[in-house]
């Protein structure tokens, strides 16, 4: 049967028919130790008695909020919604008040009518979250006859994905189980994964990221699912890494932090042992991939068997249910092209064949661009296709580019109904994206919306970010500051948000690391900072994903809520609001 036609919940069905006592997920509730596992028949048959169970409730149609730990009981939940043609809702239990506020206004988004949780939480989730109906579905007994909808079309809505709000209000991206199936295949081509296997992952189940790459991909094709809670990695990252070695993982990946705290955080005896030669396919979808972040991982981990060649920097979004492209299959090693950082600023692009010019910056590719998605570059102003020379806003059409936005009219027809005059008929989505095509990969230049503008010139604030965390040894490196401008007396100006080193936290000198900064920023980029705060640990604002949220922190930033870093004592420490660098 074409993928056009079928669906999830047909696909599943199959591999339980076929492959029915493989595995299909270990969870490391600990990171580590003997995993919780399920193999294809018994996910089939549990994801069935929920289904049947929703059912009887008068949910099929529905939209369902899940809370779980990450678990195997999460992803029975969720493929239990699509057996039962019930719309799932992915979330995370809430560890706090603004956690509480973003799932509220979800349920109000999505118009929820259950929430989906597991026992130990059942009391906790009824406290903290308003809802109609509340399931613990480990709880559910065999009165409730198993059950598979068959009449749900690939053409229905499986579940939302609500974006992580990097720029914005999270919006819920209506996927369809033909999406998730082309995205699937896409994705498996793409990177040139074959059946079975195991696959590791450490990204939370509720984030695009995880739920597609780390299970509904290996469950595609047939292989296992090795998982763990996020925080068990944050809290040990060799713990991933052994878990790729111990299970002989084809597949895994994340962030740059990910990579970053690996070479940082494990000591060399700890990973004595490793063997990672079988590690086929590291995703690296940090947008833009940093080059130091791959040239560090390289050094320290050859020695135990990856390879150059392993490293797939991918791109994609939750509107495009995931994959756009990642790496090349052809590559020894992912393409760096050296462009002009001044001529950058313009949207343009020079590249630079002596990478010692002192304006040659490096950009990762990510990824090679394939026949099954259209992906064109387009000029801001114009609305028209750029050219090869030039930087614009990524656009992509294909199958796997989702409906829209759940109840979103006006940002559905914004964002996913866009025409370009070369292709009649075609809509595409407006990314948001900015960068360029070059040897046919995809380079991602920045975030259309993060721009910053001062004085007519385009700045990227990752780039300011990394200078940022560069100029002082007391700085903590690897995505812990934000760059973003505010608008004073008309004019738009730089303000920068850095976090400092846990360790030197009460004994660092403020104004040695502000002046420190604005050194380096006007010395690399020409710009006065009007305003620089030196903040605690955890105080930036991040996605699930680890990206920056920008819009997030300067919002922070104007409510001054940002708490700020104390200096040692009686020296220096005037790190407030009213500091002012005009």
């Amino acid at each position: 049967m074409s993928l056009k036609w079928m669906t999830f919940v047909q696909l599943m069905h199959d591999m339980s028919s076929r492959v029915g006592d493989r595995y299909s997920l270990a969870c490391l509730p600990k990171g580590e130790g003997v995993p919780d596992t399920l193999t294809y028949f018994e996910l089939d048959r549990r994801a069935q008695k929920i289904a049947g169970y929703l059912r009887e409730r008068g949910l099929v149609g529905e939209r369902v909020l899940l809370l779980y730990p990450s678990s195997n009981e999460y992803i029975v939940a969720f493929l239990g919604c699509l057996y039962g043609g019930v719309i799932a809702v992915p979330a995370y239990p809430p560890k706090n008040n603004h956690h509480a506020s973003r799932l509220s206004n979800i349920i109000v988004d999505a118009d929820v009518k259950a929430v989906l949780t597991h026992s130990s939480l059942y009391e906790k989730i009824i406290e903290q979250v308003c809802a109609e109906m509340y399931v613990a579905s480990d709880e559910i007994d065999g009165t409730y006859p198993a059950w598979r909808n068959d009449v749900i079309l690939s053409s229905d809505v499986a579940y939302l994905q609500y974006t992580s709000g990097s720029t914005g209000a999270p919006k819920g991206v209506m996927v369809t189980h033909e999406n998730i199936l082309i995205n699937c295949d896409l994705y498996s081509k793409g990177v040139s994964v074959g059946r079975g296997g195991h696959h590791v992952s450490w990204l939370p189940l509720f984030h695009d990221m995880g739920l597609v790459q780390g299970i509904l991909l290996p469950l595609y094709l047939g292989a296992t699912a090795v998982f763990m809670p996020s925080e068990r990695f944050i809290q040990k990252p060799i713990r991933w890494l052994r878990a790729i070695s111990d299970y002989k993982a084809v597949m895994t990946g994340g962030p740059n932090f990910a990579y970053d705290l690996c070479v940082k955080r494990i000591l060399d005896k700890d990973r004595e042992g490793l063997d990672l030669s079988g590690w086929q396919v590291a995703v690296n979808g940090a947008e833009p991939v940093s080059k130091a972040t791959l040239d560090s991982f390289m050094a320290a981990y050859a020695p135990y068997g990856f390879s150059p060649g392993s490293f797939f920097p991918g791109y994609g979004m939750a509107e495009t249910t995931l994959y756009v492209t990642a790496g090349d299959i052809e590559a020894a090693q992912p393409e760096i092209t050296y462009i002009d950082k001044e001529v950058l600023k313009r949207y343009q692009v020079e590249v630079l064949l002596d990478v010692e010019n002192p304006n040659a910056v490096p950009i990762v590719a990510c990824g090679k661009i394939y026949s099954d998605l259209l992906i064109e570059i387009v000029n801001l102003d114009s609305l028209k296709r750029c050219l090869s020379n030039e930087i614009g806003e990524i656009w992509v059409s294909g199958d796997s580019v989702c409906l829209g936005y759940w109840g979103r009219e006006k940002e559905t027809v914004d964002a996913f109904k866009n025409y370009l005059s070369e292709y009649p008929g075609k809509f595409f989505l407006r990314t948001g994206d900015l960068g360029f095509i070059r040897n046919g990969q995809i380079y991602i230049t920045g975030r259309l919306k993060d721009m910053i503008i001062i004085r007519g010139e385009n700045h990227y604030p990752q780039d300011i970010e990394k200078t940022v965390e560069e100029s002082h040894p007391a700085l903590r490196i690897g995505g812990f500051g934000a760059a973003f401008s505010v608008l004073i007396n008309g004019e738009e100006n730089l303000v920068v948000v850095q976090e400092v080193e846990r360790t030197q936290r009460n004994k660092v000198d403020i104004d040695d690391l502000r002046d420190a900064i604005n050194r380096a920023v006007f010395s690399v980029h020409g710009l006065h900072a009007y305003s620089v705060l030196i903040v605690n640990p955890g105080e930036i604002l991040k996605t699930s994903s680890g990206k920056i949220q920008r819009h997030a922190c300067r919002k922070k930033y104007l409510n001054r809520l940002f708490k700020m870093a104390k200096g040692m004592s009686g020296v220096g420490g005037a790190n407030s609001y009213s500091y002012d660098k005009k």
